[in-house]
């Protein structure tokens, strides 16, 4: 079961819809849910609630915090990175999700709890150890 020990958030007004425990990224003078690959994602934190335009919510930026999964497998000890697609509020895994990764260069941390494969639409979160 994924669990949090926060240490560090931020304040940021949402410039578009944000999905609570996904990643989010600077846009503008706030974030958006992050949509690109990997390399070019270059996530702030992970939203610690959900917001629509011009809401301020809390952005985990150290600590330990629950990220939604994709749909593949993350084991206990991965390095997880950001998936890309369009962020969605919908029951999809596309934007501002993690997924397994072996590319330390793109980890937005390190997975603390595991999460099975499952079919898109089934929400599965793990414990992140943020290294943004």
């Amino acid at each position: 079961m994924a669990y949090e020990i926060p240490i560090l958030d931020v304040s940021e007004s949402c410039t578009a819809a944000v999905t609570q425990y996904r990643l989010v990224t600077i846009s503008g003078a706030g974030v958006k849910m992050s949509t690109g690959t990997p390399v070019a994602a270059r996530p702030l934190g992970v939203a610690q609630m959900t917001g629509t335009t011009s809401n301020v919510i809390p952005v985990r930026v150290q600590g330990i915090t629950k990220v939604e999964a994709s749909t593949a497998a993350i084991t206990r000890g991965a390095y997880v990175s950001p998936t890309s697609g369009a962020g969605s509020t919908g029951n999809t895994q596309l934007g501002g999700t993690v997924k397994a990764t072996t590319s330390q260069e793109v980890s937005i941390g390190i997975a603390m709890t595991s999460a099975a494969a499952a079919a898109a639409g089934n929400k599965r979160y793990v414990s992140v150890l943020l290294r943004v």
